[in-house]
Formats: structure tokens, C-alpha cells, sequence
């Protein structure tokens, strides 16, 4: 039934679906700030869909934050690959140290139980400049060839060192 709904969604105009609330709440706060000189806003990953990122891109005197959820094709430099390969191969251009919280808690839905030890861990930094975000394949739009989301924009990634992730 899940993947029912899920297919159904993609029939979908992009002001009908429940993603649309991020775009729909960036226009409303830019106009309710309007008297700002820039806004900077801040979403989860629940964000990071092309309509979204080309929706917000596109309000004068912005910027946004995103949380990667998508693996997205992105042009670099001339060369156009995934984000993660892109940042796969970025030098390390800092650390930073970071006290990460014990957790044992039930997960959405009480399926299983949440349980990680408190430690203090290294965060690794990466970041890149992108050209532009390719439009992603099977993406629908009213426009016959939706153009792709021009840069500059900029990926960072915050990752814990690998050697102090404990086992498990």
C-alpha cells in the first residue's frame, strides 16, 4: 500500500504534495520579512527535492540550508557526477570535535529500540563548489525539458572520523 501511495504521488501537481510546505514556507516568511535585507533558511532532508531546491533558489535575497537526502547528479568543475563521489575525493579541509548524545529510545513506529553509548568523536569537514544540479531522470514537469539548477551552490559534509565510530 506504501509504494501504492508512492507511485500515485508522482501524478501529483508539485502544489499538491506534501513537500510542497517547504516551498510554500519560504515564500511566506520572505513576505512576512519582507523588511530583511537576506534570509537564510534551514531545512531536514525531507527538503531536498529538485522541485524544492529550484522553488527556493529562485526567492531574490536568499539562501538555504539542506540536508542531503538525494545522491544527486552534479556538475563540478566541468565533470558531472554524484555528490558523494565529488566529496568522497575532497581533501579533509577541517575537524572540529563534537560530544555525541547516548540514545536509547523506541524508533518511529516502536519497531526496534535506539541504543548508542555518549563519546566525544572528530567531525571531518569537505566542501565543494557545484556548477549546477542536473535534473534528476523521471523528473515530471510542465516544462518539455526543465532546465537544471544552476550554481553556484555550495555542499559541505560533516562526517564523523571513521576510526571513532564504534563497532555496530
Amino acid at each position: 500500500e506504501e509504494q501504492a501511495d508512492k507511485h500515485r504521488s508522482r501524478e501529483l501537481r508539485y502544489t499538491q504534495k506534501e513537500s510542497y510546505k517547504w516551498s510554500l514556507s519560504a515564500h511566506n516568511a520572505k513576505v512576512h520579512l519582507s523588511g530583511c535585507a537576506a534570509l537564510t533558511y534551514v531545512f531536514d532532508r525531507e527538503a531536498d527535492r529538485f522541485e524544492v531546491l529550484r522553488d527556493i533558489a529562485q526567492i531574490p535575497q536568499t539562501d538555504f540550508v539542506i540536508r542531503l537526502q538525494e545522491n544527486r547528479m552534479v556538475h563540478h568543475q566541468g565533470d558531472c557526477q554524484r555528490i558523494h563521489h565529488f566529496l568522497t575525493h575532497q581533501p579533509l579541509q577541517g575537524e572540529y570535535e563534537l560530544e555525541i548524545k547516548g540514545l536509547n529510545h523506541w524508533i518511529r513506529g516502536g519497531r526496534a529500540r535506539k541504543r548508542r553509548k555518549a563519546r566525544r568523536s572528530t567531525m571531518e569537514l569537505r566542501w565543494l563548489g557545484l556548477d549546477q544540479i542536473e535534473v534528476p531522470s523521471g523528473f515530471r514537469s510542465p516544462d518539455p525539458t526543465p532546465p537544471p539548477l544552476p550554481g553556484p551552490l555550495y555542499c559541505v559534509e560533516a562526517k564523523e572520523r571513521a576510526q571513532d565510530v564504534p563497532a555496530g
